[in-house]
């Protein structure tokens, strides 16, 4: 074979192997193209699933914080009524006229006496409402019930209205602050369940 022969058969054969390398490397191609398209697809889908999770944690998350700030407002203003209702109670209590007040403070006062001995304990605001005439006339029923008789009475600035009693070894807060503080945990349900429903 002639060297011309055997150039042409040799660029032939390349030429051919060449065209299969080629048509290899298209085919492996395409397929790395394939597998990376699926692949993304995936890391797409996985990504998407991921970021709506996260989505969905912080949207509860921000529920559970707007729905907490909701009520922390709603128990505020209700806690705010309440001390305006309070309020209104014991501004009523002592602005009550002179006879229903000493009516009040009488009932009170003979619930707490004990021995008719004691001294009670008055707001300064209340000398005219409750003074010695009203001792005297407490001291002359506590006599004819069995008791001493022999109540004293003294006035207090801090007081607002009500009493305190002061007798040997204790004191009975019986002022109209203390009173409302003690029957409000009391009340306040049945007020919420009134006012609100």
């Amino acid at each position: 074979m002639a060297l011309t022969d055997i150039t042409v058969k040799i660029l032939s054969d390349s030429k051919l192997k060449a065209e299969g390398v080629i048509e290899e490397a298209k085919i492996e191609a395409e397929k790395i193209l394939r597998d990376a398209k699926s692949e993304s697809s995936s890391l797409k889908e996985e990504i998407l699933n991921k970021a709506d999770k996260e989505c969905g944690k912080r949207l509860k998350s921000a529920e559970i914080s707007f729905n907490m700030q909701l009520k922390n407002a709603a128990l505020s203003e209700k806690q705010a009524i309440l001390d305006e209702v309070f309020d209104n109670a014991r501004r009523s209590l002592l602005d009550l006229k002179a006879e229903e007040y000493r009516n009040l403070i009488k009932r009170v006062l003979f619930s707490v006496i004990k021995d008719g001995d004691e001294e009670i304990v008055v707001s300064e605001n209340d000398r005219q409402r409750l003074n010695e005439n009203f001792v005297s006339a407490l001291n002359r029923e506590l006599a004819s019930s069995g008791k001493k008789g022999k109540l004293r009475i003294g006035f207090d600035k801090r007081l607002s209205g009500g009493f305190v009693v002061k007798a040997k070894k204790i004191q009975i807060d019986c002022s109209i602050d203390s009173m409302l503080e003690l029957i409000r945990p009391q009340l306040q349900n049945e007020l919420l369940e009134i006012l609100f429903g």
